[in-house]
């Protein structure tokens, strides 16, 4: 059985880019990076900006801070080996009135639960958490073929039957 892992998402205008951990059996893994300049879903980067309020919120910025000008570049997650707790840095720019360059900067890393029960570490608050995982869910359903235009592997449209549903039983089954 295989498990694949989303480490990190980034989006730049119509531009995606993707990297994935796909792990099977006991030792094999391979981490690779999807980059497509097809437009995704126009609700992707919506749930990506959606992030604004809750980072300027766990962060302590004023809600008016950089308004209008405060961007989510990217997100990275990762997992405890030992526990399998998810957790995610987030990367932000901000257009700031003092220079002509922006500020570019990365949330600490927080894992969405405490590693240890009892543990009393700074978690991701929750509404941030149920935005990341809108966020990743978006990101899944583009590299299943969700885009701006249609689900780019769509075929309920059309029965697949004879020679093409052979070819395509073998092809998902050497997945």
């Amino acid at each position: 059985m295989r498990d694949q892992r989303i480490r990190k998402v980034k989006l730049d205008g119509a531009r995606v880019e993707i990297t994935s951990i796909e792990t099977w059996g006991v030792s094999n893994e391979r981490e690779w990076t999807l980059r497509c300049s097809e437009p995704p879903d126009p609700q992707f980067p919506i749930a990506m900006q959606a992030m604004v309020p809750a980072i300027k919120d766990m962060l302590e910025l004023p809600k008016d801070w950089a308004d209008g000008n405060f961007k989510v570049l990217s997100v990275t997650f990762s997992w405890s080996e030992s526990t399998e707790i998810k957790g995610a840095s987030i990367c932000c720019r901000a257009d700031l009135d003092c220079a002509t360059s922006p500020l570019i900067f990365n949330t600490p890393h927080l894992p969405y639960d405490q590693y240890a029960e009892g543990g009393e570490q700074p978690v991701m608050p929750e509404a941030l958490v149920d935005l990341l995982e809108k966020f990743e869910a978006y990101a899944r359903g583009y590299l299943a073929g969700k885009r701006a235009q249609e689900d780019l592997f769509d075929t309920g449209s059309k029965p697949i039957s004879g020679k093409d549903a052979a070819a395509g039983e073998r092809a998902e089954a050497m997945l």
